[in-house]
């Protein structure tokens, strides 16, 4: 068996690919947040209950003035707003993360 044809590659350390995993972890929360609004959107439109532009702080809120006491879309609606509410829950501690790795990387790259 020949050897000779291959060439040496870095290996990156465990750290270094833990701290790379970051940010695509934090960009699918933020991204499945807003999917989560989306359908949640897109499922009272046809009953004509529309949100409009409101933050998202506000936007959980809004969309329970307008199910408003409703059974069924309560039904369905609050195990959505649940998922999406636990979802926004951690997208503010993997920024927190995101950061720290990266003040740790430039910091010793400096």
């Amino acid at each position: 068996m020949r050897t000779e044809s291959f060439k040496p590659v870095h290996v990156k350390s465990i750290g270094s690919e833990r701290a790379r995993t970051l940010a695509p972890a934090r960009k699918h929360i933020v991204r499945s947040i807003a999917a989560a609004e989306q359908v949640i959107r897109g499922l009272l439109r046809p009953l004509g209950l529309k949100a409009g532009i409101v933050s998202r702080n506000l936007f959980a809120t809004r969309v329970r003035e307008l199910v408003g006491g409703d059974a069924m879309l309560e039904a369905f609606i609050n195990p959505l707003l649940a998922g999406r509410e636990a979802l926004s829950g951690s997208a503010p501690r993997l920024r927190r993360l995101v950061l720290k790795a990266v003040r740790t990387i430039w910091h010793v790259g400096s």
